[in-house]
């Protein structure tokens, strides 16, 4: 006969206690970057460059608003899955519902 198809996602997610919600706006930057010593077309970088005598690049600063929502979404994965499954136990054909959308989505490119 055939086997059952089982699929095992592992989510790792972190307490929402854990984060500082003020750092995660979508006007905030979450993702830390290095500084780089700067370089012209003309100037080779060369060890004295390596080493920082160079102008300097500042660091980027722009919003990673996608980034901070994705961090959000992970963190509350467990809130927001208690409320579905109790709903999907109270209402049985919202699970059909649902396949049925999971498999519209994965036929238009969306999972």
């Amino acid at each position: 006969g055939s086997r059952p198809r089982v699929v095992v996602r592992l989510l790792p997610t972190c307490s929402p206690a854990m984060l500082q919600l003020r750092k995660l706006a979508p006007t905030s930057n979450a993702v830390r970057s290095i500084t780089v010593p700067a370089q012209s077309a003309a100037e080779p970088l060369t060890a004295a460059g390596a080493s920082g005598t160079a102008a300097e690049v500042a660091p980027t600063t722009a919003p990673t608003p996608l980034y901070n929502t994705s961090i959000l979404q992970d963190a509350l994965l467990s809130r927001h899955t208690t409320p579905l499954e109790a709903a999907v136990e109270s209402l049985p054909r919202l699970g059909d519902a649902l396949a049925l959308l999971r498999g519209w989505a994965r036929l238009h490119g969306f999972a």
